[in-house]
């Protein structure tokens, strides 16, 4: 009978840790979903642009072009207003889309 009632015990411990572990995968992907950024924005002056196709805006934020957005760089210069739709992929923002709102001030 201890046995028994030692069995039933481990399997509503085991059951229950693995639903909190359920749970807090669920969470986990919830959150990197949150913040993965599909359709985030930032706005902002261009700062500098790098050879290696990211923009670097005034209020340090750091995109690389995708090449969807590379293709609609027209007027984007330093110093250009822009507003870019970006996605964060493996720790790096990465413009989709951006748009020069205005020219730039030099």
């Amino acid at each position: 009978m201890k046995g028994l009632i030692v069995v039933a015990v481990a399997l509503t411990l085991t059951g229950s840790a693995l639903s909190a572990s359920s749970v807090e995968a669920q969470v986990s992907r919830g959150l990197d979903e949150q913040h993965s950024g599909k359709g985030n924005t930032a706005t902002g002056k261009v700062k500098a642009i790098g050879a290696d196709g990211t923009i670097t805006l005034d209020n340090g934020i750091a995109l690389a072009l995708s090449d969807q957005a590379q293709a609609n760089t027209s007027g984007l210069r330093e110093g250009a207003m822009v507003q870019a739709v970006y996605e964060n992929r493996g720790g790096q923002k990465v413009a989709t889309s951006i748009a020069v709102l205005g020219g730039h001030d030099r």
